[in-house]
């Protein structure tokens, strides 16, 4: 027969061994965390969470504390995010997993869904510790480029704005701030630009000179044409559309012929398209370009010269009455 102590201690050990057969295991926790973001409960996201616990979110966004996780749970409620995570796997008080991730936030910038490269849930004494999240190169590359077409026209546009949703060149994350980024969109979506301004710049003798298409923020395409200094008719030309957003420019057309004695009559000349921002209509990327029509497009002009020389000649361009209905593109508003 067991003496009394013996069977106290044993039933000790039992009555510990509960609350550790009881308790959630940490992928069952790391699970509970998905599925309370994802029913935008910010109370049960919260109760995961230690009071001093961080949040790293791509290397660029760190905080700590439980009141800014509020803060980045609630921006990401407003924008309904949806996490959809993978098998989890344990290695001693870390979870990690798969991670994509959908909202309306992304949907903005062109993103059905982004992929994070890695996705990591640290643990302590039970709750989260930490959690830190990287997005795949591609994805993360695709948020910037999405989102710089739209931070380029509110920094010349809506600088007030912008500077309170992006602090010492860091996202702030709040409620106010999604609802900042909404209000941003769709005043973007709605400018429309009065005119553009064409520049052609000459060399003196007319035998070379650059032509620049300018908008609010900046140059949009330019064109380069050189003339034979023995036979002036005999014309090469290139033009090209230029992208600061993506730090680059793309070709869209070369001419290299005779020019007929009516310089009007440029044989096989075309235009581009551009659309109410002043930005090239593109398809699958590549600048959508027509040929040339009577556009209803009233232009003025001024000129600068060097003696009897034309040196500079600036071109206002107005909004086009019907280049859409010409070309079949809903969104072409001017012709250049």
């Amino acid at each position: 027969m067991r003496s009394r102590p013996a069977l106290l201690s044993l039933c000790s050990l039992f009555l510990l061994s509960l609350p550790v057969a009881c308790a959630p295991k940490l992928d069952e926790k790391a699970s509970q965390f998905i599925e309370a973001h994802n029913a935008q409960d910010i109370d049960a996201v919260l109760a995961l969470f230690a009071e001093d616990a961080s949040c790293d979110m791509m290397g660029e966004w760190s905080r700590r504390g439980t009141e800014t996780i509020r803060q980045l749970e609630e921006w990401k409620f407003a924008a309904n995010s949806q996490l959809f995570a993978g098998e989890p796997a344990v290695s001693g008080d870390t979870v990690s997993f798969a991670l994509s991730e959908a909202s309306d936030f992304l949907r903005m910038v062109g993103i059905d869904r982004a992929s994070y490269a890695s996705f990591v849930i640290v643990f302590e004494e039970g709750l989260i510790k930490q959690v830190s999240g990287r997005l795949t190169e591609e994805n993360s590359a695709a948020i910037s480029a999405g989102l710089e077409p739209l931070t380029r026209w509110a920094g010349v546009h809506a600088a007030s704005s912008l500077s309170d949703l992006i602090v010492d060149a860091t996202p702030v994350f709040s409620v106010d701030s999604y609802d900042g980024w909404r209000s941003l969109r769709d005043s973007w979506n709605g400018f429309e630009e009065d005119a553009l301004v064409e520049t052609v710049r000459y060399d003196g003798r007319g035998f070379h000179h650059e032509m620049y298409l300018s908008g609010s923020l900046g140059v949009i395409a330019k064109r380069t044409i050189h003339r034979n200094r023995s036979n002036p008719r005999q014309v090469t030309a290139e033009a090209l559309a230029v992208y600061p957003n993506l730090g680059e420019t793309v070709h869209i057309a070369d001419f290299s012929g005779q020019y007929p004695d009516d310089d009007k009559a440029t044989p096989d000349r075309m235009w581009v398209c551009l659309d109410q921002r002043g930005d090239v209509v593109t398809r699958d990327g590549n600048p959508v370009v027509v040929r040339t029509f009577p556009a209803e497009q009233q232009t003025t002009f001024r000129r600068q010269y060097d003696g009897a020389h034309i040196e500079r000649q600036t071109t206002r361009i107005s909004p086009c009455e019907n280049c859409a209905g010409r070309t079949g593109l809903p969104e072409c508003r001017f012709v250049w």
